[in-house]
């Protein structure tokens, strides 16, 4: 589903390094092994500054599996981040695939959402491939 090129301009990648746009509006953010905080508030001020201006549908292939253990500050900085952008994802994310390595992560992931549940559907692969499948799936339900 890639998109066509007067779609191009409208489904405009957030401006960071980690975020892939090239199946927009399915964006793939992979966090790479040993991110500083400082990397990752980068990271969240770019998703944050795109979203303010997305008025479509998308769907997040969320991707942790070269992430080792995020320290505290990291997971701080990614759920101020999550409720920053609370509303704009209520009305506009399709869904959030997450991609993580071994049952460890997927399941602090599963346990994240136990405790505090986002407004859009959530899912956690093994696999990129898997995920995307996922998400494109959730970007079509979006569009009916």
């Amino acid at each position: 589903m890639k998109p066509e090129p007067d779609q191009k301009r409208r489904y405009q990648t957030p401006d960071h390094p980690w975020i892939d746009g090239t199946e927009a509006p399915l964006y793939v953010q992979a966090l790479p092994a040993g991110g500083e905080d400082a990397e990752l508030i980068a990271f969240t001020k770019a998703v944050q500054a795109w979203q303010l201006r997305v008025d479509f549908s998308f769907a997040v292939v969320f991707d942790i599996s070269q992430v080792g253990v995020a320290t505290a500050t990291q997971r701080r900085i990614l759920a101020d981040h999550d409720k920053a952008v609370a509303e704009i994802d209520r009305k506009h994310c399709a869904g959030c695939a997450f991609v993580a390595k071994n049952s460890w992560q997927r399941g602090l992931i599963t346990a994240a959402f136990w405790i505090s549940p986002p407004s859009y559907p959530t899912k956690v692969f093994a696999t990129q491939e898997e995920a995307k499948v996922w998400a494109r799936a959730r970007l079509q339900d979006a569009s009916r």
